[in-house]
């Protein structure tokens, strides 16, 4: 007896769904997996307040890579008080960092260019000049009148081993996605 071409395709569909379901199922894995891997090697954080305005804006997402490579213009992510930080680094170990009363930064002497600020000074409670520690940085708000920063005295300068990461992509909003230079 012949099989009628209807049934012959039917039983050609058959034997392929467990090959596309397998498929479909490693595809999942896989994205699973790299997603996982993500989430482990670059943490990502949400960003609540405006202290980094105009660079970063409450609500938006971020990504950071491990505190390996931190230099001045970077922005980090610590905690301080049981609240994520996200501040841009000033001075590095063994600089001296001063901050005038009109929020004019200087860095070893030198007036640093700054065009990612938002004017605005805060109140200063940490002594100043201030002399970084070796293994430590001297972070700043990129919105200057936000005072939780090396500028609090409660703050200070923050050690490398506190630091959860360097920021280095905004993923959300989707239109403002992309890659953080130094500043």
């Amino acid at each position: 007896m012949q099989q009628s071409v209807t049934s012959r395709k039917y039983n050609k569909l058959i034997r392929r769904r467990p090959r596309t379901r397998n498929i479909v199922f490693a595809a999942i894995a896989a994205i699973a997996l790299v997603i996982l891997l993500m989430a482990l090697l670059m943490p990502v954080y949400r960003v609540y307040g405006d202290a980094m305005a105009p660079t970063l804006h409450s609500n938006d997402i971020v990504m950071s890579t491990g505190s390996r490579g931190v230099s001045r213009g970077d922005m980090v992510a610590f905690y301080f008080d049981n609240k994520l930080l996200i501040r841009r680094v000033i001075g590095v170990g063994g600089d001296k960092v001063e901050v005038d009363s009109y929020g004019k930064v200087y860095v070893n002497g030198d007036s640093i260019r700054e065009p990612y600020i938002e004017k605005g000074t805060a109140k200063i409670t940490a002594k100043m000049p201030c002399k970084v520690p070796d293994g430590s940085f001297f972070v700043m708000c990129d919105n200057r009148e936000n005072g939780q920063d090396s500028r609090n005295a409660g703050v200070g300068t923050i050690k490398k081993k506190e630091i959860s990461g360097k920021i280095v992509l905004r993923i959300w909003p989707p239109g403002d996605m992309g890659i953080f230079h130094k500043g």
